[in-house]
């Protein structure tokens, strides 16, 4: 009965995400200008730069007062991705990775519940409450 309940949530979840963002505008270039999306963005461009160089940071004088790049708690994985992938698309790359993660949140809050010690019963809770708190 849970795993029907645990997968009925999911798809629902799934849905409701594409339905807020549109298939459409995950697809297209037009970056995302809101929350902290530009400054990932400003270092998947500083990331793209440096990686086809043969260099994992560079120095930058005009951001973060001249401290090598490197010295940020940016997503890397996100910048190895668009910079390995640049001909889809950096801004593409990081609106599927933002998807990927939006779409991934009940999984992982359900694992984060029974990491503390509860049941199936109560994590399934804690993630259907944390999902409609998100929504």
């Amino acid at each position: 009965m849970y795993h029907i309940i645990f997968a009925a949530v999911i798809v629902i979840h799934i849905i409701a995400v594409f339905y807020l963002f549109g298939v459409i505008n995950i697809f297209n270039l037009q970056p995302i200008y809101n929350y902290d999306c530009p400054y990932h963005l400003y270092y998947i461009n500083l990331a793209s730069h440096y990686h086809p160089l043969g260099h994992s940071w560079g120095y930058n004088p005009f951001f973060n007062a001249g401290y090598p790049t490197a010295s940020t708690l940016d997503n890397a994985l996100l910048q190895l991705l668009a910079s390995s992938f640049s001909f889809i698309g950096k801004v593409v790359i990081m609106k599927l990775w933002i998807t990927l993660f939006l779409c991934a949140l009940p999984v992982i809050a359900f694992f984060t519940v029974k990491n503390f010690g509860f049941d199936s019963k109560r994590s399934l809770a804690g993630m259907v409450l944390f999902i409609l708190y998100l929504h």
